[in-house]
């Protein structure tokens, strides 16, 4: 799969573990990404009160995308994603394009469903 597809599942604000390396280090999310300990928060905030690790983290980023956005009417958004289990340094590396190629790199990419 594509970047566009493959790493839409919050693996970025996965954590280095024993079996792989996070994504928050690879060279095109230097810089590209912040608020990192801001979506940790929320995630520890909601877990704590529903005592148990019930939402992902991918969750409260879409959440929290929708609510920084002020000019906007308030919109659903669908909850129940999952966080994906394992990342990789090297595709990220290898498959993301740099932040100022980022918009050329994403018009040449071809685009099915849902916008066919």
């Amino acid at each position: 799969m594509g970047a566009l597809y493959y790493g839409c599942d919050g693996s970025i604000l996965l954590e280095d573990a024993a079996n792989f390396t996070g994504e928050k280090t690879a060279l095109p999310n230097a810089n590209s990404v912040r608020g990192f300990k801001v979506i940790d928060d929320i995630k520890k905030a909601v877990n704590k009160a529903c005592k148990g690790n019930v939402v992902s983290c991918a969750d409260i980023l879409v959440v929290a995308a929708r609510d920084s956005v002020n000019i906007a009417p308030q919109y659903k958004v669908l909850l129940g994603k999952r966080d994906a289990r394992n990342a990789s340094l090297n595709d990220a590396n290898r498959n993301l394009p740099p932040i100022f190629q980022l918009r050329a790199a994403s018009l040449e990419l071809p685009i099915s469903w849902p916008y066919s």
